[in-house]
C-alpha cells in the first residue's frame, strides 16, 4: 500500500522549562485516538499514531494514506496542538501556547509503496536545527534520492535498511563525535543546559500503517560513552567562551 508518515515537533507548554506534563500529551492522544476510528464517510483519516518528547518540545508521529501537504492531516495536528496548549494553560506549565504563536510547525513526510520489512527511524530534537540531523547522515554516505530523508524543524525521518543503510549505520554517524548534538533516551527532560541540543531516536518496523512499538536506539549502554564525551566538549567550550568574555570585560 502507499503510506505517508508525517512528523513534526513543537514546544507547547512544560513543567519547570524541563519536560511537557502527562496531561499535555494525553491530550493530545486523545486528540488523535478518534481519528483512528472507521466513519461513515470513509476510512479512518489516521492510521496509527505515536506521541513522545525530547526536553520540552512534544514530537507526533502519524501515519496514513492522505498523502504528503494534506489539509485533513495539517488540521488534525493543529486541533491536537490546541487541545494540548489548553492543557497547558490549566495547569499553568511554562510557555503554555508559544506554539499558538505562528502557523503550525513544519512538518516532514515521506511517501513510499510499503516494502515487506518497511522500517524508518524518527530523529526528534529540543532546541535545534534540521542541518545538525543532516550532516552525520552525509558522512554516512544516504542516498535520499528515493524518498529515503525528510527533515523539518526539530524532527528528522529516515528509511532504512534493504535497498537503504542499515539502522545501525544511520545511528553510529552519531557516534562519530563531530556533531554538537548529545544522544539521549525518549523522554528525557531537559535539565541542563550547555547550548547542547538534545536528540532521542526512535526506531519503526511497520505494515500496512501500523507502527510497532518504537525502539529507543539511544537507550543502549553504548550511549553513555558518547553522551559523557558529548558533555565533556560541551563544558570545555562553555568553559573557553566564559573565560572569553572575562578577558574582554576585563579590558574594557
Amino acid at each position: 500500500m502507499k503510506l505517508t508518515i508525517s512528523a513534526f515537533g513543537a514546544e507547547i507548554g512544560s513543567i519547570a522549562g524541563l519536560a511537557p506534563s502527562g496531561r499535555l500529551l494525553a491530550a493530545i492522544r486523545a486528540t488523535l485516538h478518534p481519528a483512528k476510528c472507521r466513519c461513515q464517510e470513509g476510512p479512518p483519516l489516521l492510521i496509527d499514531y505515536h506521541v513522545s518528547y525530547t526536553g520540552d518540545t512534544v514530537t507526533v508521529l502519524l501515519a496514513h494514506s492522505r498523502g504528503m501537504n494534506s489539509p485533513d492531516i495539517q488540521n488534525l495536528a493543529w486541533d491536537a496542538l490546541l487541545e494540548a496548549a489548553k492543557t497547558a494553560l490549566e495547569q499553568g506549565l511554562c510557555g503554555a501556547g508559544k506554539c499558538l504563536e505562528q502557523m503550525l510547525p513544519p512538518i516532514a513526510e515521506l511517501e513510499f509503496e510499503e516494502r515487506p520489512g518497511e522500517a524508518f527511524l524518527l530523529f526528534a530534537a529540543d532546541h535545534v536545527l534540521p542541518k545538525a540531523f543532516i550532516l552525520p547522515l552525509d558522512r554516512a554516505a544516504v542516498n535520499d534520492g528515493d524518498q529515503a530523508v525528510a527533515a523539518a524543524g526539530p524532527v528528522m525521518l529516515v528509511r532504512t535498511q534493504m535497498e537503504f543503510l542499515p539502522s545501525t549505520h544511520v545511528l553510529a554517524a552519531f557516534a562519530a563525535g563531530a556533531t554538537p548534538v548529545l544522544p539521549v533516551p525518549l523522554n528525557t527532560p531537559s535539565t541542563y543546559s550547555d547550548g547542547l541540543p538534545l536528540v532521542s531516536c526512535a526506531a519503526f518496523s511497520v505494515h500496512r500503517g501500523r507502527l510497532t512499538e518504537p525502539v529507543d536506539c539511544f537507550a543502549n549502554p553504548f550511549w553513555n560513552t558518547v553522551r559523557d564525551q558529548a558533555a565533556q566538549t560541551a563544558r570545555a567550550a562553555s568553559a573557553e567562551f566564559l573565560v572569553a568574555r572575562a578577558v574582554e570585560t576585563y579590558r574594557r
